[in-house]
């Protein structure tokens, strides 16, 4: 056989392979990933794919096709696995990392636009912000469903989160319930009402939905149509207390968690964002968008220590370097300001090259990892040097939010 024929041959192959999609020399190979505290995990906001970030290295590892985008995301330590949600299909993917495939998909009446997971990753709750229906998918219990069911994703309709106990949906529906977190020890999820300015209360074991909490902060729903103007409840670390800010006028609600009621209210800044704590409980901080300040708040007794210059648009407040400095990230500034927890000071300013999303610290407090959602990356950042370490491009799509299995990150 000529060398021509031979070139013949091999020309119709290569066309063959780039029709089928792929060539046989060049096909992508399936990273197999290791344990899942080993990786940063980045959501698309437009892509049915999961970047996977080597923590270690500092670099992309693979992109993960999903079944749909994973409009909210969040990893469970255990059993170690990413849980995704599409607002679309309104369903709730378990996925695991090892195979690279989901377990179970469950298929929801709503569609779910907000997802926490409970403090032990054993459960999620789920909520439609325009309905306000509200739902419960308890992760161990489907993962068991779908084993039984053999191999390939288990498909679950609504009627399966009840009738093969694998977690609830509620009749009743709340306001605008965009605001929701679990208690310390998983029994109660919280969803806070800006309307009626109460805690409603659910048990996680039962559905049922228990007396609710009254806060003294509320406005109506002609200045408040997105239900925007209370927080999420933010817990301290050892769970005694929680905390529910108002935004416009600036006001935190401290709640004992003991005596289910209203201890006092604290004057913030105005635009007051959510409150987050830092892990050893001693601060909780609230970032004031109209003033572009931070609010220091201590725990014991409760007190404004210091108001400090900072950024607007927070979309996250990370903390670390032995819960010395807190990381307050703005996406309308593109940077971050530095406050010293030490000292009460704004010690520095680091400007990021894109818009951030939502950062998130490792478990020693050493790197903030943060993506940069016009730029398709994700920036490391050295806590302790303050000053980005890295930026890993191409990372993937529209990216905006990170998920890790083990966090500093205290935001419940």
């Amino acid at each position: 056989m000529n060398g021509k024929v031979l070139g013949s041959i091999a020309a119709v192959v290569v066309v063959a392979a780039a029709a089928a999609g792929y060539f046989f020399f060049g096909a992508e190979k399936k990273v197999m990933l290791g344990d899942i505290e080993l990786y940063v995990f980045v959501q698309s906001t437009t892509t049915p794919e999961l970047a996977v970030i080597d923590v270690a290295h500092e670099e992309l590892v693979t992109r993960l096709r999903l079944a749909a985008v994973p409009d909210e995301m969040v990893v469970a330590k255990e059993p170690k696995r990413v849980i995704y949600a599409n607002r679309a299909s309104k369903t709730v993917h378990i996925y695991d990392i090892a195979t690279q495939a989901d377990d179970a998909a469950i298929t929801l009446p709503f569609s779910p636009d907000n997802m926490v997971m409970s403090p032990d990753s054993f459960m999620i709750a789920v909520t439609d912000t325009e309905t306000g229906q509200f739902a419960t998918i308890d992760i161990e219990a489907t993962l068991d469903a779908a084993h039984n069911q053999g191999t390939g994703t288990a498909l679950f309709t609504e009627s399966d989160l009840t009738d093969k106990r694998l977690g609830f949906i509620l009749e009743q529906t709340f306001y605008r319930p965009s605001k929701v977190v679990f208690s310390d020890d998983s029994v109660f999820v919280f969803i806070a009402d800006s309307l009626t300015g109460i805690l409603n209360t659910i048990d996680t074991a039962s559905g049922a939905v228990l007396d609710p909490i009254q806060l003294s902060l509320h406005v109506n729903a002609v200045d408040d149509p997105d239900g925007d103007e209370l927080s999420a409840l933010t817990r301290t670390p050892d769970g005694l207390y929680g905390l529910v800010t108002q935004n416009t006028d600036g006001f935190v609600s401290i709640i004992n968690m003991r005596s289910w009621a209203e201890n006092m209210v604290l004057r913030v800044g105005r635009g007051a964002s959510r409150a987050y704590g830092t892990a050893d409980g001693i601060y909780m901080m609230v970032g004031n968008d109209l003033d572009k300040t931070m609010t220091v708040l201590k725990t014991d007794p409760w007190e404004v220590s210091a108001t400090l210059p900072a950024v607007a648009g927070v979309t996250s407040i990370s903390t670390g370097f032995f819960e010395k400095l807190a990381y307050v990230v703005s996406n309308p500034e593109n940077r971050v300001a530095v406050i010293n927890l030490e000292t009460l000071t704004n010690d520095a300013y680091i400007d990021l090259p894109g818009g951030p999303g939502v950062g998130i610290a490792d478990a020693d407090g050493k790197k903030l990892y943060v993506p940069l959602h016009d730029s398709n990356s994700l920036a490391v950042i050295d806590i302790y040097n303050k000053r980005v370490h890295k930026i890993i491009p191409n990372v993937t799509e529209a990216p905006w939010g990170v998920a890790m299995a083990s966090t500093n990150n205290y935001c419940h």
